[in-house]
């Protein structure tokens, strides 16, 4: 027979549990019957509402599966495959790169700079590391080639500075609100001066002249070792002469500068030495679109005599069909032969694994 005393110690804790059970529901209910009538909550931390709203919320929805949490990493993007610096200059490393974030919100940029020497020429790496607001990191390493120069990349955006706003009536910062094509068609203008004469050029042509002692044309020469990287010396000095002349290499040194100067992504192209023409040709591709929908397109600021299919010599952000039909005043084809295996631009994976193409649809 059952002791009366535990039998009611039993029916006790029963209706205690069930009690209780009752009581969790309704407050539970209450509680989201409350949720549910309370405004959206915005991110707000002013708002008192937000840390209760969220913190209920994140209780009662919880299923203890994924909850959206972001996992992507930011991305790390490069201005071009190596940066170049010189021994008697200073240098933002940051600058030369961007950070996106799928969140969209800031991320934070660190530079481990340990492996650089800048006090001596030589190649070397330096490795970004970027962390989004949740705490996902990426990493980015760059080569970075310190080199001799008499001039650093400070004295000549310094110098270019001056020029912009003497020759194209702007600065920079004066120019942000206008669109890529219009600077790079302004540069284009000041660095060939295609109405002008030959003698009245703001740079005259001179075949056998290129500034930098280092990249004097010779001998029909078919390569120019260090025209990557002498352009920064090419430029201070032909932007500094009283009367500005040079070859090919100093149109594409003096052009690349009033890029870099405007934030413009730009990359220096050579003509293939399989080309049937003589000695060797330099000129740009310029992205006027953005790092993540880029508009590639060719631009060659050398004064040359010769025309394309459609009959000028206007060779400012051109197509490569276009390109490729220049005819030199001998009426030669070959003038702008690319070796796609062999050249940076093309050769170079970027924007997430996508390789750059020319624009096919010509500017008006």
């Amino acid at each position: 027979m059952i002791d009366r005393k535990f039998m009611w110690k039993i029916i006790t804790v029963t209706m205690v549990a069930l009690a209780a059970a009752i009581i969790i529901t309704a407050v539970g209910g209450g509680i989201m019957l409350a949720v549910d009538l309370l405004p959206e909550q915005s991110e707000d931390s002013s708002n008192p509402f937000t840390s209760v709203y969220n913190y209920v919320m994140g209780i009662f929805t919880s299923d203890g599966e994924d909850d959206g949490k972001d996992t992507t990493p930011p991305r790390i993007s490069c201005s071009s495959d190596a940066i170049t610096i010189s021994t008697n200059g200073t240098v933002s490393f940051k600058k030369y790169v961007t950070v996106s974030d799928n969140s969209g919100g800031q991320c934070v940029l660190d530079v481990d700079t340990s492996k650089v020497d800048q006090k001596k020429a030589g190649e070397y790496t330096v490795t970004y590391r970027a962390t989004d607001p949740s705490g996902n990191v990426s990493k980015l390493t760059v080569k970075v080639i310190v080199i001799d120069s008499t001039y650093s990349e400070d004295d000549l955006m310094t110098l270019v500075a001056q020029v912009a706003k003497r020759e194209l009536g702007y600065t920079k910062e004066e120019a942000k609100s206008f669109s890529k094509e219009k600077i790079v068609k302004d540069i284009y203008n000041f660095v060939k001066d295609p109405s002008a004469s030959a003698s009245d050029a703001n740079i005259v042509f001179d075949d056998k002249q290129s500034n930098d002692p280092n990249q004097f044309a010779q001998n029909g020469q078919k390569n120019r070792e260090g025209w990557k990287h002498d352009w920064i010396d090419e430029a201070y000095i032909t932007l500094s002469m009283s009367r500005m002349k040079g070859d090919c290499y100093t149109y594409y040194a003096v052009s690349k500068a009033f890029f870099e100067y405007f934030g413009i992504e730009n990359v220096g192209i050579q003509r293939d030495a399989k080309s049937s023409q003589s000695g060797t040709h330099y000129w740009n591709v310029v992205n006027i679109g953005t790092k993540d929908a880029p508009k590639w397109y060719y631009y060659d600021g050398t004064r040359l005599g010769g025309k394309f299919s459609d009959g000028t010599g206007n060779s400012c952000l051109i197509t490569e069909t276009k390109l490729l039909s220049y005819l030199t005043r001998n009426g030669e084809s070959g003038f702008y032969m690319v070796d796609k295996k062999n050249t940076d631009f093309f050769d170079a994976e970027d924007n997430g694994g996508v390789f750059p193409t020319i624009e096919t649809k010509a500017l008006s």
